[in-house]
């Protein structure tokens, strides 16, 4: 896992509390995917927010995204618990890949 931004992983409880949900996230994650090996969560800290980037293989952004979405809140509902305990708000950004999107150059 990368950290982007300020850098709390290691101040205190809440610091730990980042990482270990980060932790999580990074491993349900990998269950859901064809391609665990590609999984990578970035997290950017600023104040009293942590988002949480996940990048994933593009054939298994629709695994993460599930049925209408519903996969995606699920994981989101999860990181907002998380964050209410930790006195944070968690925010999970599924970020697609660029190679997804045709360019098309004249």
């Amino acid at each position: 896992m990368n950290y982007v931004g300020r850098d709390n992983s290691s101040d205190g409880p809440n610091g730990q509390a980042v990482q270990e949900a980060a932790t999580l996230l990074h491993l349900m994650i990998r269950g859901l995917v064809d391609n665990p090996e590609e999984v990578k969560v970035d997290l950017v800290e600023g104040g009293q927010s942590v988002i949480f980037e996940v990048r994933v293989d593009r054939e298994d952004v629709r695994r993460v995204i599930g049925r209408k979405g519903r996969t995606a809140d699920a994981l989101r509902e999860i990181m907002t618990n998380l964050g209410g305990k930790a006195g944070r708000r968690y925010l999970l950004e599924i970020v697609e890949p660029l190679e997804r999107f045709s360019v098309v150059k004249s």
